[in-house]
């Protein structure tokens, strides 16, 4: 029996941060460091260790305690075998003695983790009757408004967005084999086209018993129609859908917050691609801004063979109060009128001149240019154009127009005379959803 003196030490020795990191790859989040559980099933990380107190708890399922409660209920070792553990760790003796024992005490191996279950797909019909009814749709509403019931179409038919009770719109995540892995429903202000932050997005899957989610990126499924361009990855859906538009010789996918986990990035093995980080204030705790952890992202995906780098142009350039406001790419785009931007970037062709990647001249904005110099959107237009244009070395898609795209004139008649898109507007969309084949 181990004496209590030398429990007492064993107790004080014993570093829940080193314990539990024998077992857990934790990470730096503050004064805590964190994990995903490892004892229940989770994607999003809520089990921290707090090395102030010596303890750890999860915020998921509730378990939490010291070391040898951690090594009890992780390695199934009684409490005898927790102490002898760490006493053979720390290089205490645990006889009357003070001698060390003979024998080091050897844990048992730790039990084979079970393999994942398979991701959970929103069942086709479920997802097909979402795809109508975007006459009450705000984002759709604001997408007529601003660019028209063409373009609208066709933005709604290429990312397959939905439509929710209460004028919402469903961001649906479609993988690259063309499942649908999760819808997100949100609400955005028909008008300005901005999100409702006071109304939390709505997951559809939740109606679903026992749905296993495994998220994609948005607009997984555009890369396999165009294999040979560069991808830009931003934080939203609606920026993805709008940068899309001012520069289509990138494929825009969304990341849907800041999620860049390692599940989501098999498919872009081999693709070269660029991630625009949100403007953002430093973190109080961290410090972190969300380029820096993009670019530790970045960095760490680089080491396994991916081909990724980072876009400065928002971090440079953003005032305090842009930064407050999380600007994004689409807050800055879409002070233009996108067919003279579209017209502007796209310079008439000099057969006897090289070809070159020094940006045109950029359109006046239609609203007032910002009073900072150092947020001209001219710059972060042409920064976003130098990212692409580096990244297109030995094939010409650049910025020019598109064979399946085209920056049409016409506006939203309706929607300038009612706030709201009319019947046919919504027609329109539907019969992008039937052209592409999805929709019967």
């Amino acid at each position: 029996m181990i004496p209590d003196s030398t429990v007492q030490q064993i107790k004080d020795a014993a570093k829940i941060a080193d314990v539990v990191g024998q077992f857990v790859t934790l990470k730096k989040a503050g004064s805590r460091l964190v994990a995903c559980c490892p004892f229940h099933d989770e994607k999003t990380p809520s089990f921290y260790v707090t090395p102030a107190k010596n303890m750890y708890k999860c915020f998921g399922c509730g378990i939490g305690g010291d070391a040898i409660h951690f090594l009890e209920q992780y390695r199934k070792m009684t409490y005898p075998e927790a102490l002898e553990h760490l006493a053979a760790m720390y290089h205490i003796s645990t006889d009357d003695t003070g001698n060390r024992p003979s024998k080091r005490y050897a844990p048992p191996p730790a039990p084979a983790a079970p393999p994942p279950p398979p991701p959970s797909f929103i069942p086709k019909d479920f997802f097909r009757k979402t795809l109508k009814r975007y006459e009450d749709n705000n984002f759709a509403s604001f997408l007529i408004g601003k660019f028209g019931p063409e373009i609208a179409a066709d933005l709604i038919g290429k990312y397959v967005v939905g439509t929710a009770k209460g004028g919402k719109i469903i961001f649906w995540q479609i993988d690259h084999s063309g499942n649908v892995r999760a819808g997100k429903a949100m609400q955005y202000d028909p008008a300005t086209g901005k999100r409702d932050r006071d109304i939390k997005p709505d997951w559809p899957h939740r109606k679903i018993p026992g749905f296993n989610l495994c998220q994609c990126w948005y607009g997984e499924h555009l890369l396999s129609k165009r294999p040979g361009a560069p991808v830009a990855i931003v934080e939203s859906e609606k920026t993805a859908m709008i940068a899309s538009l001012y520069f289509p010789g990138m494929v825009w996918i969304a990341a849907g917050g800041n999620g860049i986990q390692d599940e989501k990035w098999p498919p872009l093995k081999g693709r070269r691609v660029v991630l625009f980080p949100d403007a953002s204030l430093p973190d109080k705790e961290t410090g972190n801004t969300f380029y820096k952890l993009w670019s530790e992202r970045a960095a760490s995906l680089q080491k396994v063979g991916y081909h990724v780098t980072v876009s400065d142009t928002l971090e440079r350039r953003a005032t305090t109060e842009q930064r407050a406001a999380g600007h994004d790419l689409a807050d800055y785009l879409l002070s233009y009128d996108l067919a003279e931007f579209i017209a502007r970037q796209t310079p008439p062709p000099t057969p006897t001149a090289p070809h070159t990647t020094t940006p045109a001249a950029m359109p006046a904005p239609r609203a007032e240019p910002p009073t900072e110099p150092h947020s001209a959107p001219e710059a972060i237009a042409a920064n976003i154009r130098d990212h692409a244009a580096a990244l297109c070395v030995g094939h010409e898609i650049g910025f020019e127009q598109t064979g399946d795209w085209q920056p049409w004139t016409t506006t939203g008649q309706s929607f300038e005379k009612t706030g709201r898109i009319d019947k046919s507007d919504a027609a329109a969309c539907e019969r992008m959803l039937k052209r592409a084949g999805i929709l019967n």
